[in-house]
């Protein structure tokens, strides 16, 4: 992949993560407590499926609870 595509393939992914980000944030049936619990889910979800991510997902899940390393 060349530079330009993987700027792009970068900006439509931001792009896929902004629309969910909106969805959720302006469902006003939804909770802050609500958008927290389903993304701990997913990242759960990769944690205990063991897959080749779980190591990234464990950190990922470490940095939203604000452990800084």
């Amino acid at each position: 992949m060349n530079a330009t595509s993987e700027q792009s393939y970068y900006n439509e992914r931001r792009d896929l993560l902004a629309d969910v980000i909106t969805e959720y944030m302006t469902d006003k049936s939804i909770t802050a407590h609500d958008i927290h619990r389903d993304i701990m889910g997913e990242l759960n979800g990769w944690v205990t499926m063991s897959s080749p991510f779980m190591e990234k997902a464990q950190l990922v899940k470490k940095l939203m609870k604000g452990d800084k390393k």
